[in-house]
């Protein structure tokens, strides 16, 4: 997995600390992230 392909960015989420973690859609990037990460979650508002 090269992280270089995702940006990570501090932000707040429903009054919580995060990091967004953007990146240009791809099956392929989604499914390596959500098998390193499975805990990360999609946030329709922030598109991140």
């Amino acid at each position: 997995m090269d992280l270089n392909n995702y940006n990570f960015e501090p932000g707040e989420q429903r009054g919580k600390k995060v990091i967004f973690i953007r990146f240009p859609y791809s099956t392929r990037l989604r499914d390596e992230f959500k098998k390193r990460f499975p805990s990360a979650k999609w946030s329709r508002t922030n598109k991140a």
